[in-house]
């Protein structure tokens, strides 16, 4: 089993993301066995934040979200070590009859075997740029300015190189198709050469600001770039960056892994 889409319980999961949600990275925070079920449920925050939010979710800062399963007849299930806060990986596999799950950590292991597994939640809430589990945190707290060095590509203060300002001139910066063609050919080779750690900051930088009223507008003051024409819809710009940045930095993990 692939995405978190894929299970019982997801309709509200699939209305407010726009694209299917990986399972993987989880940040544990309960563990809740029921002998007499027997059943297990496991509350976790997961590294993606909802694009599509309802109106009451909008403009309240929140930035991180929550999720988590209910599994039912349980079998075999095994626990290494009481599991902590930390990150765990986990994986659910679809064996017919059952599904199989395990969740692991540098320092625990859970591993059960379950006939039914159903999603709980999602829901949201304001996480510290301390606390946040995903990422960067403590030493690289989300930064504004590190947003503008990365788009200073654009920018009129950069070398001149007459190619890449046609290919700039000529992009509809208001156009998320066309925007998106362009950070593919100007700002994907740059990101690449980036540490795992920054491309982290930049990505949860970008996830952090999103999720609450910011307008961006101090990224671009005094700022002047080759686009032709104005940025009319400036957090829109930065949803397209982020979308962008977390495809490239997927296929740069996924390519070292080979």
């Amino acid at each position: 089993m692939k995405y978190w889409n894929e299970l019982d319980g997801s309709t509200l999961l699939n209305k407010i993301f726009s694209k299917p949600i990986k399972i993987g990275k989880i940040a544990l925070f309960s563990l809740r066995i029921e002998n007499d079920q027997p059943s297990v449920n496991l509350g976790f925050d997961i590294p993606e934040f909802p694009d599509i939010l309802p109106e009451k979710w909008k403009n309240k800062g929140y930035n991180t979200c929550r999720i988590g399963i209910t599994c039912n007849e349980i079998s075999n299930l095994k626990i290494h070590n009481l599991p902590t806060h930390e990150i765990f990986a986990l994986e659910i596999k679809n064996e017919n009859t059952h599904f199989k799950l395990e969740a692991k950590s540098k320092s625990a292991i859970i591993t059960f075997s379950a006939k039914f597994v159903s999603l709980n939640g999602p829901s949201v809430y304001i996480n510290g740029p301390d606390d946040y589990y995903f990422g960067p945190k403590m030493k690289l707290k989300p930064s504004l300015p590190i947003i503008q060095g990365l788009l200073f590509t654009y920018s009129f203060e950069n070398i001149r190189e007459e190619e890449r300002e046609l290919r700039i001139k000529s992009t509809n910066v208001n156009d998320s198709a066309e925007l998106g063609k362009l950070f593919d050919t100007l700002t994907k080779p740059e990101f690449a050469e980036y540490k795992q750690e920054e491309r982290e900051w930049h990505i949860n930088t970008l996830k952090y600001f999103l999720s609450t009223d910011e307008t961006f507008e101090s990224v671009f003051y005094l700022f002047d770039t080759y686009f032709k024409d104005e940025i009319t819809n400036k957090r829109n710009f930065m949803k397209v960056l982020l979308d962008r940045l977390i495809k490239y930095n997927e296929e740069i993990i996924e390519r070292d892994q080979k």
